[in-house]
């Protein structure tokens, strides 16, 4: 399994950095992996709807609502990263979505319950995928080419190597998670646009 501090590594390597043992290490990498690990990892996974951070929930409301403008108030789970969709219970197996605004920590609406579809932040690396892991690694490189490095010749490269790991990453990601039905629509509609599947590139992620 691929850990936190395997990603690290990747990442160093791309530098051309020493490896660390540990987050914890005294070294001047390690500090500014400990420092940036977590918000780069979490900004990488609200990048896409990654198949392995999509959660979905039923909330029940707060006790008490909002002075005003709604009726109900939802505590939002301490594990949300970014709020995708909000329904209720008549839209749950519909396209539709309700008027809701997220304000702090809680979504206000006027339905009750809510059926919520958010991205989780995960920490656990057993989750990603391999592609998903070059990606990240690829995006702390970015991050840490320019206070590790002192260059900006290593940040213009860490920064076209993430876009391209990146582009991997979700061409494989998108592949996943969603029925035949629906690819076979797409199929269907590439040949009637370009009269070549051959010229198909993917699902759209």
């Amino acid at each position: 399994m691929t850990s936190e501090v395997d990603i690290c590594n990747i990442a160093l390597s791309a530098l051309g950095e020493k490896r660390i043992t540990s987050l914890s290490d005294d070294t001047v990498a390690a500090r500014f992996c400990n420092t940036n690990y977590a918000a780069t990892r979490d900004s990488v996974v609200e990048s896409s709807e990654w198949t392995f951070s999509i959660k979905r929930a039923t909330l029940a409301p707060l006790s008490t609502g909002p002075d005003w403008g709604y009726t109900y108030a939802y505590q939002v789970p301490a594990d949300c990263l970014t709020l995708k969709t909000v329904k209720s219970s008549t839209q749950v197996n519909t396209p539709n979505g309700l008027d809701w605004v997220r304000e702090g920590d809680q979504i206000l609406c006027d339905a009750n319950p809510i059926y919520i579809r958010y991205q989780k932040q995960i920490t656990d690396t057993s989750l990603f995928s391999a592609a998903f892991v070059k990606a990240l690694a690829s995006r702390l490189a970015w991050d840490l080419a320019i206070p590790i490095c002192q260059s900006r010749g290593m940040d213009e490269l860490a920064t076209t190597k993430f876009t391209e790991e990146l582009a991997i990453a979700l061409a494989s990601d998108g592949q996943q998670g969603r029925s035949k039905k629906i690819r076979s629509t797409r199929l269907t509609r590439v040949r009637e646009l370009d009269g070549d599947f051959d010229q198909y590139a993917g699902p759209t992620v």
